[in-house]
């Protein structure tokens, strides 16, 4: 297991409950995201179908609800390829560009509540 390198908590995306789309702009090609695993104020992990990275790889995620669309550049932090289904599958950690500090903030509030215990009340 490597040395964890986040400096912002990640909180679990609730994909079961999100009505909206996440998709990944790059080198000229668009691709639907396949699920998103987690997500914090800095960076969000996520798979795509039939699509690989590198890291270092520069990107723009796409995130669509309820007529909203917030597009957030992000630099491929690390990736592994994996099947699932017989679908060829990439697990990507993207970290946010520096300089985008309102719309990231805009992001991860347009998703609190697809994320986990974000609105739960604190026990005292």
């Amino acid at each position: 297991m490597g040395i964890e390198r986040r400096k912002d908590e990640r909180k679990n995306f609730l994909m079961d409950k999100f009505k909206g789309s996440f998709f990944i702009q790059a080198d000229d090609q668009s691709y639907e995201v396949s699920y998103v695993q987690d997500v914090s104020i800095s960076g969000i992990g996520l798979d795509i179908k039939d699509v690989s990275y590198e890291p270092g790889h520069k990107i723009d995620l796409i995130f669509e609800v309820d007529g909203l669309r917030i597009s957030i550049a992000a630099t491929v932090r690390w990736a592994d390829q994996y099947n699932h289904d017989q679908q060829n599958l990439c697990r990507v950690g993207l970290e946010f560009d520096q300089g985008q500090g309102d719309m990231t903030l805009l992001f991860f509030m347009a998703l609190r509540e697809y994320l986990d215990s974000f609105d739960a009340e604190r026990v005292a």
